[in-house]
């Protein structure tokens, strides 16, 4: 097997750089993203319809309930 020369080594570096660097990127947009998403719908279920009404006020549905399980 024949050892890569400087050059293409190089382009190598390169090309895994940018893929790392735009993962990176996409990874933090979309944490971004979803907490302002979060945070949003925790805010709607804090003051819906102008009545401030309190987190464990709200009805939850557990995964499961409605077959009697």
């Amino acid at each position: 097997m024949e050892l890569l020369d400087e050059r293409t080594l190089i382009i190598w570096l390169v090309i895994v750089a940018i893929v790392a660097v735009v993962s990176l990127t996409g990874m933090f947009l979309n944490r971004f993203f979803i907490y302002r998403a979060h945070r949003k719908a925790l805010e709607e279920l804090k003051y819906s319809h102008g009545q401030q009404k309190k987190v464990s006020e709200c009805p939850m549905v557990v995964q499961g309930s409605e077959h009697g399980s």
